[in-house]
């Protein structure tokens, strides 16, 4: 399905009710890089954290067909009775390609269980190509999100994070009712920025950082095997070698004191304070 088709059926849907007044929560032209860039990639599993309604989800799910079929995971806590993900999936016609999945707790929760499922021996297989971070948009819960999803990101994946520069305040209607208790740094931080700037463009196992449509969107891709493979024998070489410079100053120390304690040592520091004592210079006086 292409773009024009997958645009078109969402902006047919005709929401019932007084809420929302649109089911477009990104703009026109960032709903249509997100699809030209999983449909250029070629990427085929894909995972939706936040879905909200589902628009996002129903366009990269098109995007993945349109590439020969995977699927699209969105995950969110609730589902909006007048439009969500159930309701987009079948007007747009999108079928299998798009799994919905609720969990009360959160979607960290579901990632846990996810990792959990996909752990052997104490190693996580990875499943997604790429993810796309719509959420809570504060700091503990996105910046634990993006460590969770690393673990199930593929090497070559990409992580897309919506919303760098929202804040909380005056984000809603009543987000005095929603966000009144919090504190005034947490009400006007950009906290997703926080995680982008802190956590993805500081972990060694991501690269090609980009912040797209007016500092809104930042991405980054998961570093191929063979690129981590490197950088993890460039660590460990550093940490060799500072093992290595620790042993040699552990050893020098334990001569030294092994020198202090001898007789020779003794005698020398004897004579040094009896030249002093005689106000005779010294060997470093005498230099």
């Amino acid at each position: 399905m292409d773009f024009a088709t997958i645009w078109q059926r969402l902006q047919s849907y005709e929401i019932g009710g007084f809420w929302p007044e649109s089911i477009f929560l990104l703009p026109e032209d960032a709903i249509a890089d997100i699809y030209e860039f999983v449909a250029s990639h070629q990427l085929h599993w894909g995972l939706e954290l936040g879905c909200g309604f589902g628009t996002t989800s129903c366009v990269m799910a098109a995007a993945v067909a349109a590439n020969g079929g995977g699927k699209v995971v969105a995950c969110d806590r609730q589902l909006y009775e007048s439009v969500n993900p159930y309701r987009l999936q079948e007007h747009t016609q999108v079928g299998d390609t798009l799994e919905v999945a609720i969990e009360p707790l959160g979607y960290n929760w579901y990632l846990a269980d996810l990792i959990a499922k996909q752990t052997q021996d104490n190693i996580c297989t990875p499943i997604f190509d790429f993810c796309f971070l719509d959420g809570a948009h504060q700091w503990e819960t996105d910046g634990l999100a993006f460590a969770l999803v690393a673990k199930l990101l593929k090497p070559g994946g990409w992580i897309v994070f919506d919303d760098l520069n929202f804040v909380l305040r005056g984000c809603i209607p009543n987000w005095r009712e929603e966000f009144g208790h919090l504190s005034d740094r947490e009400l006007d931080t950009p906290q997703v920025e926080m995680v982008y700037e802190l956590l993805v463009k500081q972990h060694p196992d991501f690269t090609d950082f980009a912040i797209t449509h007016g500092g809104r969107m930042g991405w980054a891709r998961k570093r191929e095997s063979s690129q981590i493979s490197a950088t993890e024998q460039q660590v460990k070489h550093l940490q060799n070698s500072i093992t290595q410079l620790q042993a040699e100053l552990l050893h020098q120390q334990a001569m030294i004191a092994a020198m202090k304690s001898s007789k020779f040592w003794r005698l020398r520091s004897s004579w040094l304070k009896m030249k002093k004592f005689l106000h005779l210079p010294t060997t470093e006086e005498m230099v």
